[in-house]
């Protein structure tokens, strides 16, 4: 079955094996393609192997199902489905030295902060139910808010903002090294808009190990 295959690479696929660890409902299993349902986060993950040429049979029961979240890394299942909101991104998986917990220099943030997450991130109720899972972790100099990182609900670590006066100090590297040493259940991983550079440069500059598909998200909320 193509989900046992795909479940073999994990740097390519760290989403699909990071969110098989979440309960989660398998609709369709084949030997081309695959798709499967996460309920506590309403995202569904679907592939297709390319060369099958079988798409169109995904995409025939997605729509009937309906979506709010979808990944792929396959581009016609991407467009072929009409959405709100579409994006290509980059996967990187970290495997680099983590910072211990007795060790740690970010602290859940604040509630008081949450404004400025909103604000800065976008997404309001997104960050409201981050921010319940106590998953938004924040540094703070003197108790001033410096930046925060968060893990997301499908598991990857970013959300990663510094403020513009705190730039270039080496706080954007200790808050994503912060972020990747939190996860306990994922695969350490994140995914990077190509149109965002300074946050490409970061993960090379952390030796990420870059996937070599591209992931497609498509929201209809």
């Amino acid at each position: 079955m193509y989900l046992n295959k795909v479940s073999t690479d994990e740097i390519n696929y760290a989403h699909i094996i990071s969110n098989l660890r979440s309960p989660h409902k398998i609709i369709l299993n084949t030997e081309h393609y695959f798709l499967f349902y996460v309920p506590e986060t309403d995202y569904y993950y679907a592939e297709c192997d390319e060369k099958s040429g079988k798409e169109d049979e995904v995409c025939n029961k997605l729509k009937e199902l309906g979506f709010n979240y979808l990944s792929t890394t396959n581009e016609k299942i991407s467009k072929t489905m009409t959405s709100k909101y579409s994006e290509p991104y980059i996967q990187y998986v970290y495997y680099g030295d983590l910072i211990k917990e007795s060790e740690s220099k970010v602290v859940l943030l604040k509630d008081e902060d949450l404004e400025f997450v909103k604000e800065t991130y976008g997404k309001p109720e997104y960050c409201e139910e981050i921010q319940k899972k106590k998953k938004i972790w924040a540094y703070y100099e003197n108790n001033v808010l410096i930046g925060y990182v968060m893990e997301h609900l499908d598991g990857t670590t970013g959300g990663l903002y510094t403020k513009p006066e705190y730039r270039k100090k080496g706080y954007g590297y200790l808050l994503l090294k912060e972020g990747f040493s939190k996860v306990k259940k994922f695969i350490r991983h994140t995914q990077v808009a190509f149109d965002n550079i300074p946050s490409i440069k970061l993960h090379e500059k952390m030796k990420c190990v870059k996937a070599d598909i591209t992931i497609y998200w498509n929201w209809n909320k």
